[in-house]
């Protein structure tokens, strides 16, 4: 139950790894919508057999990861796919906008400097954790609080279109 998970860490970890595939489930769910939508149907029935493949790959990694590392291996498995499904999508885009310029993909990627204050939010909160969390679980909330506003509101105002739907 909650108790045992939560007591030998794998409830965090899974938790951690969960947060991670969200994130290549929300990118995926984009760029394969979009790739298949410019797909013609032959296109269509080759991108299929190369997720037949991939099926049957992620089927043995699956296998390896939760061997070798357990339920985390489950999960990190299907960020793995994901990456191969994204990857096979970005292929179909870059070439439908192949001569384009500036390509559409340049702006998937955030600025350095949003990608900065991310990570440095991340292990200011890694380090709470370790340091902070064991002496004041509500001093570790606080500081998170605090790091999560900060990179949004920093986000706000680097894209600032992200203002007009406000």
């Amino acid at each position: 139950g909650g108790s045992n998970l939560s007591a030998d860490g794998l409830g965090t970890s899974l938790l951690r790894a969960q947060c991670l595939l969200i994130t290549f489930l929300a990118v995926n769910g984009v760029t394969e919508c979009f790739a298949r939508t410019v797909m013609n149907d032959a296109e269509i029935t080759a991108f299929n057999k190369q997720l037949i493949f991939l099926s049957v790959s992620y089927l043995g990694l699956t296998w390896l990861m939760t061997t070798l590392i357990g339920p985390v291996g489950l999960v990190l498995a299907n960020c793995a796919n994901m990456a191969i499904r994204i990857f096979f999508a970005l292929r179909i885009i870059q070439k439908t906008f192949k001569g384009v310029e500036p390509s559409p993909l340049v702006g998937l990627a955030p600025d350095n400097d949003i990608l900065f204050i991310i990570l440095t939010a991340g292990v200011c909160c890694q380090l709470s954790e370790q340091f902070l969390y064991q002496w004041s679980p509500l001093i570790h909330l606080i500081l998170g609080a605090i790091l999560f506003f900060m990179a949004v509101v920093s986000i706000i105002i680097k894209e600032d279109f992200i203002l007009a739907f406000l």
